[in-house]
């Protein structure tokens, strides 16, 4: 159990600086496809460097063929599409809060896939958590861009659609790393062709700034919490692992105003507080016993 919560604590602290990060990447002025195409093309050749220089790299074969390319449009190129086109209208905070539906939408999808029992407290959440959306939206009490909310929550929805076919299609024996490295290869594939259509170099290379600082601040820590995370449903479950999201919440809303100087209206903070209710009721409470909580 410990172990398991480490790793928990680790991959939420980072994703939830990865809000206030990925706000500063956006700053500079890049358009959302092309950075989205070399997020994940610089991810994909670092991990796959590291992979062969530790005479690790991935098997291709039949299986990771059919497994990588539709992890790389889920936990890839969709989500971090629509993460960083949503971050030139959102703060670090609110998206944070966005990204927090994610585990409430994989209890959803847990439950009508046979992965994890039924529980009518697990939908009382869902709904709790869709209504501090709606309270984070809502314009006559200063809410956020109602639309840029909604693709916001649609990456969360994405990042739960990974979730659950990590869950009921990750081939037998395949090391989180070779699903890190499948994933962020295949993302950099789907977006490659968007650069024919949009600026394709939305970074200064002879005068670094503050984006670019916060790019390269987002590769090492984003590949560490993913292969960790991927790490953690197989040992602990998808839904023990969803547990992030209380950790990636308070990061996000705390890096955001300490780092970026943002303030929240009132109705955030009680969105927050529904988030957070909705997560109680929504996930599961941890084990004392058995495989999740030994860590095995």
């Amino acid at each position: 159990m410990g172990a398991n919560l480490a790793i928990l604590m680790f991959c939420g602290g980072v994703w939830g600086l990865s809000f206030t990060l990925t706000r500063l990447v956006m700053s500079g002025g890049g358009h959302p496809l092309a950075v989205t195409f070399w997020h994940s093309a610089v991810s994909a050749a670092t991990i796959w460097l590291i992979l062969s220089a530790l005479g690790r790299r991935p098997r291709i074969d039949r299986a990771f063929l059919r497994f990588a390319p539709v992890l790389g449009l889920l936990g890839g190129a969709l989500p971090a599409l629509l993460l960083f086109w949503a971050a030139q209208h959102l703060g670090a905070g609110v998206l944070s809060v966005c990204m927090a539906t994610s585990p409430l939408f994989l209890i959803a999808l847990s439950s009508a896939l046979g992965i994890e029992p039924f529980r009518a407290r697990r939908l009382f959440g869902l709904v709790v958590g869709l209504a501090a959306v709606w309270l984070i939206a809502d314009p006559e009490r200063g809410g956020a861009p109602a639309i840029w909310v909604g693709v916001a929550v649609l990456g969360a929805l994405s990042y739960a659609l990974e979730d659950a076919f990590i869950s009921l299609r990750r081939p037998p024996g395949l090391p989180a790393a070779h699903a890190l490295a499948g994933m962020m290869a295949f993302a950099a594939l789907y977006a490659a062709p968007a650069l024919l259509f949009v600026d394709p170099a939305p970074f200064s290379v002879s005068a670094p700034g503050l984006p670019e600082l916060a790019f390269a601040a987002m590769i090492p820590g984003s590949l560490a919490a993913y292969g960790l995370f991927v790490h953690l449903i197989g040992r602990a479950g998808p839904v023990f692992a969803s547990q992030v999201a209380y950790v990636v919440t308070i990061a996000g809303v705390v890096a955001g105003g300490a780092l970026l100087g943002e303030s929240y209206p009132p109705a955030f903070w009680a969105a927050v507080g529904l988030v957070v209710v909705g997560l109680a009721f929504g996930l599961p409470r941890p084990k004392l016993r058995g495989p999740a909580a030994s860590g095995s």
